[in-house]
């Protein structure tokens, strides 16, 4: 067997973060072009990745790093609480005192200016295509239903109506998947704002089991951190700029397209279905 190569990670979700330090191995779930899956025995996925863009469940290693693409889907992973070793590849990735700790930023702490904050909202919204190529199937009466729902705390209403978009779609993050997370980042950051009665925590609880029990191990995940306001960076950053208007929105626009061919869209739809759910008329 080679030497061990030793590699320090750039950085670090602290989700993956978390699991790393409460796991001893994991396996390959996938492998793609922009970087390889694991999952761990509970199904909690990290995600390494030599690209730039930070998430709370991705492990951001140094460029290049083409030895991602030549992992077997049967490798064996240990996991330390600093590390994650590819045992047949001799191959560790380590945190070190150097590598970055991802976490989101709390818009909650700032304040919301509500005109701005709409006049925002349209502008990127009319950014999204007329037509989406997406199996979410949104439209007004469903809008409707939900603000009824969530102007009399009616939990079980909409664990019952949110339910319906978990899994629907394919791939390893459905389209309404993607929907379900921005609803839960957009009501994470504003609902305790524009709709403080509303039981935020027994909703998220009731839509991570489903979650657990209907879609991939990668959606579910990602629907667990949307629920505690973590999202890859690019997403955080638009919200960022819907919030306050810092970043320019041009910049916004192009960091979202490189956020999958749909799912930016159809995470963004879920923001703006959750905005028009909470904001005042």
């Amino acid at each position: 067997m080679p030497a061990k190569q030793t590699i320090v990670m750039r950085s670090i979700g602290r989700c993956a973060l978390g699991f790393i330090q409460n796991y001893d191995s994991a396996k390959v779930m996938g492998i793609t072009s922009k970087g390889l899956f694991l999952n761990t025995p509970n199904r909690h996925v990290l995600f390494l990745t030599s690209q730039p863009f930070r998430g709370p469940l991705t492990v951001n290693l140094p460029q290049p790093a083409p030895y991602l693409e030549s992992f077997s889907s049967c490798a064996i992973v240990e996991i330390t609480p600093n590390a994650i070793y590819m045992v047949d590849y001799s191959i560790e990735f380590i945190v070190s005192k150097s590598t970055q700790v991802y976490l989101s930023v709390d818009l909650k702490k700032t304040p919301l200016l509500l005109p701005d904050f709409q006049r925002r909202a349209n502008r990127i919204r009319a950014a999204l295509p007329d037509e989406p190529d997406s199996m979410i199937g949104w439209d007004q009466k469903t809008g409707t239903k939900l603000k009824d729902y969530i102007k009399k705390d009616d939990i079980s209403g909409l664990v019952f109506a949110l339910s319906e978009y978990i899994g629907r779609g394919s791939g390893l993050t459905p389209a309404g998947d993607d929907f379900i997370c921005g609803f839960m980042l957009a009501m994470d950051c504003w609902g305790k704002i524009l709709v403080p009665h509303v039981s935020f925590r027994q909703l998220v609880l009731n839509l991570q089991k489903v979650a657990d029990q209907k879609t991939t191990s990668l959606s579910a995940n990602l629907i667990a951190c949307a629920a505690q306001g973590a999202a890859d960076e690019r997403i955080i950053n638009c919200l960022l700029w819907l919030h306050s208007g810092q970043e320019d929105f041009s910049h916004i626009i192009e960091e979202l397209q490189s956020y999958g061919s749909s799912s930016w869209q159809d995470t963004l739809r879920g923001i703006f279905a959750a905005v028009e759910c909470i904001c005042p008329v």
